[in-house]
């Protein structure tokens, strides 16, 4: 599959916002900006023969020395899960982008628990296919009840300014197994991390965030750093052992053929470098 390259313009003006399409797959693609981004999407093997939407969702806005990104993992065993992702994470980057800043805490647990209501209005507007035998439609009524769930990471970066007076800062929040990982100065930041990725947390359209609360993280950006941010589902489960910058081309494998064969889960990676 050809890897994307797609150069942006450097003036604090411009804008770029990306959403990858659940019904199709996204090669891996590099974006230059203040940022250096790379992106990429693969359904399931399974789900791509079925001709079904994926279950993550990824999206980036990136706009003067700001980023914020968006990686969704829908629960398959939720009432579609693929909905949940795709609300959740549109949302939460919508939000982020219009702050122009990191949210605080409090700000941050407000919104996110108060999107249950449009989700759930959402949730019992989406339709059961026609034609589904009538056990099969008891136990997704029962499933649509209790709504659609996701696991999700979202952040927001804000660079130093150019003069160095101004430092830049880091805000993350996620809930869920999706992995996320720093490097700092060409050194993995792994302790705020470790025992927060969990597979028992995520949020849902009915009640919010399941499990606990979510987790959040902060820190400022000296201008004399250099950080690289990596966001992945577990599709791609194959870079957890991966501790060096993975190739365009490595990635791209991984994608299409990972190590076992067919890929079994949905793959989809966000990777931010400044």
């Amino acid at each position: 599959m050809r890897i994307g390259r797609k150069k942006s313009s450097r003036y604090d003006t411009a804008v770029q916002r990306i959403l990858c399409s659940q019904h199709t797959e996204h090669p891996v693609t590099i974006i230059d900006h203040p940022y250096r981004c790379r992106y990429g999407y693969a359904r399931a093997e399974e789900t791509v023969q079925q001709r079904e939407n994926g279950q993550d969702f990824l999206g980036l806005h990136l706009q003067g020395n700001g980023c914020s990104f968006v990686l969704c993992d829908g629960v398959s065993m939720s009432y579609q899960g693929d909905f949940a992702a795709r609300f959740l994470g549109e949302q939460l980057l919508g939000w982020l982008a219009d702050l122009g800043a990191p949210p605080s805490e409090q700000a941050f647990h407000a919104y996110i628990g108060g999107l249950t209501g449009p989700a759930t209005k959402e949730v019992e507007g989406l339709p059961i296919p026609h034609g589904t035998p009538q056990l099969l439609r008891e136990v997704l009524e029962e499933k649509r009840r209790r709504g659609s769930e996701s696991m999700f990471i979202c952040g927001r970066i804000e660079r130093a300014s150019r003069s160095g007076l101004r430092k830049g800062r880091l805000w993350l929040a996620w809930q869920g197994d999706c992995r996320l990982r720093l490097w700092v100065n060409g050194t993995e930041v792994k302790a705020p991390f470790q025992d927060k990725i969990r597979i028992g947390e995520r949020w849902s359209t009915l009640t919010g965030p399941v499990g606990g609360a979510p987790h959040l993280f902060t820190m400022e950006l000296p201008r004399s750093g250099t950080y690289r941010l990596l966001c992945y589902t577990d599709g791609l489960r194959e870079l957890d052992g991966c501790s060096g910058t993975p190739s365009d081309a490595e990635l791209q494998r991984m994608l299409d053929q990972p190590q076992g064969g067919a890929l079994t889960d949905d793959a989809s990676f966000i990777e931010v470098s400044w």
